[in-house]
């Protein structure tokens, strides 16, 4: 957000328009694994109620399932408005395939918004501290985020939250530098106040996640499975969504 052409509201609604969830899902191993995202919260949490504002349906605020193609022309639109069409655009990726794949298909659709758009494939183990520093005036970037624990806070408010932009650190989870009071009011009052039921907290968090993505500080692309292979003789299989395979509690038979 702080770095020329997406300082410019247009330019990142612009993206958020233009990307087409379903094929990157197809470019990062197909249905069986990812899902196209375009809100904040994962549909693992089984927060209810969360909008895709991005999209060709009859209604911006169509249910986030209801997936339709990108809207190019009000992609476009927007990107005409800006006055930034023909601006240099660097889109920083990881180097390995999936990443790589994504991050060609998203360069190209820059290219087709009329920005002139490459891409800087960086070693997966340092291209996350690397987009973080603001020192390094990352334009655009290409990353995942695996949460610490199952909350929707460990998404919208982890990312987006005030409190965690960092300026000149290759530790600053916020990496847009978001930083909006009354977005932040509400993530607040869901982490804190334990008056709230379980359903009027779900509500902050959509509420949030609507606040947020209408400054579209970032392009949710898609959610993504983890695959674990095991050998028939492996007996009490233990797993969890942050943890993942126990190995401590298994065993071969």
């Amino acid at each position: 957000m702080h770095e020329a052409p997406f300082t410019d509201i247009r330019v990142r609604q612009a993206v958020n328009y233009a990307l087409n969830r379903k094929a990157l899902v197809i470019l990062y191993g197909g249905p069986g694994i990812a899902r196209p995202l375009c809100g904040l919260i994962p549909s693992a949490l089984g927060v209810e109620g969360q909008t895709c504002p991005y999209t060709r349906a009859a209604s911006p605020t169509a249910p986030a399932q209801q997936w339709s193609a990108p809207d190019m022309q009000a992609a476009r639109n927007l990107v005409r408005a800006s006055g930034t069409m023909g601006q240099k655009i660097t889109l920083v990726v990881a180097s390995s395939s999936a990443d790589m794949a994504m991050g060609v298909w998203v360069r190209d659709m820059l290219q087709n918004l009329g920005y002139q758009a490459v891409l800087r494939p960086i070693s997966s183990s340092l291209q996350l501290p690397y987009i973080q520093n603001t020192d390094n005036h990352v334009q655009i970037a290409l990353t995942s985020w695996s949460a610490d624990y199952p909350s929707a806070s460990n998404f919208v408010d982890a990312l987006f939250g005030c409190e965690n932009f960092h300026p000149h650190s290759d530790s600053s989870i916020n990496i847009p530098g978001f930083c909006d009071p009354q977005a932040q009011a509400i993530m607040d009052r869901a982490r804190t106040d334990t008056s709230l039921s379980a359903m009027q907290r779900d509500q902050f968090w959509v509420d949030a996640n609507r606040l947020i993505m209408a400054q579209a500080p970032a392009a949710p692309m898609i959610e993504k499975d983890n695959v674990v292979l095991t050998s028939a003789r492996v007996r009490n299989f233990f797993y969890t969504e942050v943890n993942q395979l126990l190995f401590s509690q298994v065993w071969l038979h």
